[in-house]
């Protein structure tokens, strides 16, 4: 058992750290330059899909989650279920219902936005954009950007209080 709850950690630590790391960067760092890029930021998103990049970081959201529900129930069948009525369950529970919101809404927002923009940027080629690929892809990026700081906000409060949880 020992054992499980050590690979548990692991994956859930490692994949938390480099998804969380990569959502933040996407979202306060690399979406505001592909927006001041306007329509040529198409092409960016669309190297970014060619590199499997959203596929990379939906493997990285599912490790984390899975094997952070894994931990859950290990600690919580050695308890019988009371660890969640701690206050260190309690804490945790949220940064879980936080991260597992976050996911879902990246999954059901970004993640299409993100494939249209590259989609989009596909059409262009690389050359001029028509105006109503313009103003789609102005569109796309506005609705990418704000729901990415969205996800990346609702994360960095799931990892608060992960980290907090045991002082609690």
């Amino acid at each position: 058992m020992q054992a499980l709850i050590v690979v548990l950690r692991l994956l859930h630590i490692l994949g938390g750290a480099v998804w969380v790391g990569a959502v933040v960067f996407t979202a306060f760092f690399l979406m505001p330059a592909i927006a001041a890029a306007g329509p040529g930021g198409g092409s960016v998103m669309r190297e970014f899909g060619k590199a499997k990049i959203p596929q990379f970081m939906m493997s990285l959201m599912a490790v984390t989650v899975l094997s952070g529900l894994g931990l859950m129930g290990v600690i919580a069948s050695r308890s019988d279920g009371t660890w969640f009525s701690s206050p260190m369950g309690r804490v945790i529970s949220l940064g879980a219902a936080l991260a597992i919101i976050a996911s879902v809404y990246g999954a059901v927002v970004n993640r299409p936005t993100g494939m249209r923009m590259q989609q989009l940027g596909a059409e262009m080629g690389g050359g001029q954009p028509t105006p109503d690929q313009a103003a789609e892809m102005k569109v796309l990026q506005e609705k990418l950007s704000s729901a990415s700081r969205l996800v990346a906000v609702m994360l960095l409060l799931a990892v608060a209080a992960m980290a907090v949880a045991r002082y609690m």
